[in-house]
């Protein structure tokens, strides 16, 4: 297949360079005045739109710092009391001062490790979404305290798909992005983003890629409709953003699973145990602590008058369920947090019980 060299060239240590031509690495896709390749679709996708500025819906991948915050939590707190429980022994039983020194200076690591994780995790601000401005043709994209705010001319890029092979214990996926990238003369890409969530079809990304085309360039009428989603900002929104983001395909927009084994097991099993890692992220993001616009910045994110961009009005059902009064949302998230906590709070009880009785 073209390309396969570049292709595991890039999968060790990233695309430097933008290839010539599509191949087993990705695809480009048209900019400009270039014809079109895919239909515009964003449909469920789209966070916020306005004639000012769009942002696409949170990853499920997202869901990481909830994960590193709760896994924090859990091993600092299990090692302080092991070391509480083990400390005194351990002073009193004669052990040379090398092996004493040696002994605490891991408990040290394991307990302070962790809650230094914990702490940075819980002030640093949340990483927004890339933020696609029409009104200033600049893709804003966060890239850290250090980095700040970096701003993307929006006709200058030049936009591809990437194929990234994901290898876990789970089994192998491939996974494509919608990137826009900056190169020099030598087509070496200088910086690049991720406009738009990853997907497990190339077609989507083409198709997300189309929409922001037409959304840029475009009238309003041009642009397809979109689906409202969870707000992001809102607690009583919670269950359904866990629902929605986190289990993208497996609900419907009744809040009803998919009916397949698959969907199911999926569901019930992510859910039992990640539920708190959820319901940690959604924390994270609902505390609000985003990084500062630029002037330039919140100048391009403003508009006057009416938004004319649409969106499909919400369904009865979508209304309550953003609003935290949906009952089987309610009821089926309470019946995982109570069997996730009996699970995570079992283990962290069978770690210290285990290591008081081996005392």
């Amino acid at each position: 297949m073209k390309g396969t060299k570049t292709f595991v060239k890039a999968q060790l240590i990233g695309l430097k360079s933008l290839p010539l031509e599509s191949g087993a690495w990705g695809m480009l896709l048209p900019r400009g005045k270039d014809a079109a390749t895919h239909e515009p679709d964003a449909r469920d996708q789209v966070q916020e739109i306005n004639p000012a500025f769009m942002t696409f819906i949170d990853s499920e991948m997202n869901v990481d710092p909830g994960m590193w915050l709760v896994m924090g939590i859990f091993v600092s707190s299990c090692m302080l009391v092991g070391s509480v429980l083990l400390g005194p022994r351990l002073v009193t039983s004669g052990a040379p001062l090398g092996v004493l020194a040696v002994v605490f200076g891991v408990y040290m690591m394991t307990i302070l490790g962790p809650a230094v994780g914990v702490y940075r995790l819980v002030n640093r601000p949340v990483r927004p979404p890339v933020i696609l401005s029409r009104k200033s043709r600049q893709i804003y994209v966060w890239r850290g305290m250090k980095l700040g705010w970096r701003a993307l001319n929006y006709d200058d890029v030049h936009p591809f798909i990437f194929r990234a092979q994901m290898i876990s214990t789970a089994g192998a996926a491939t996974i494509y992005t919608v990137q826009a990238a900056v190169i020099d003369a030598n087509r070496t890409i200088v910086e690049s983003v991720v406009v738009a969530p990853p997907s497990r079809s190339p077609s989507a990304c083409g198709m997300n890629w189309e929409f922001i085309r037409r959304y840029m360039d475009g009238t309003p009428d041009q642009v397809p409709p979109v689906l409202s989603q969870p707000p992001v900002n809102d607690k009583r929104a919670i269950f359904a953003r866990m629902d929605q983001i986190g289990f993208s395909g497996l609900v419907r927009r009744d809040f009803r699973l998919e009916p397949s084994i698959f969907a199911w097991c999926y569901y019930y099993f992510y859910g039992f145990v990640g539920y708190w890692w959820f319901r940690a992220a959604a924390w994270l993001q609902c505390r609000g602590r985003y990084p500062e616009y630029s002037k330039s910045m919140a100048q391009a994110m403003t508009f006057d008058g009416l938004n004319p961009y649409r969106k499909e009005p919400l369904s009865p059902t979508e209304q309550a369920a953003f609003e935290g009064r949906l009952p089987r949302l309610k009821i089926r998230w309470a019946i995982l947090g109570a069997l996730s906590t009996l699970l995570w709070g079992g283990a962290w009880l069978s770690l210290v019980l285990g290591l008081a009785i081996s005392l």
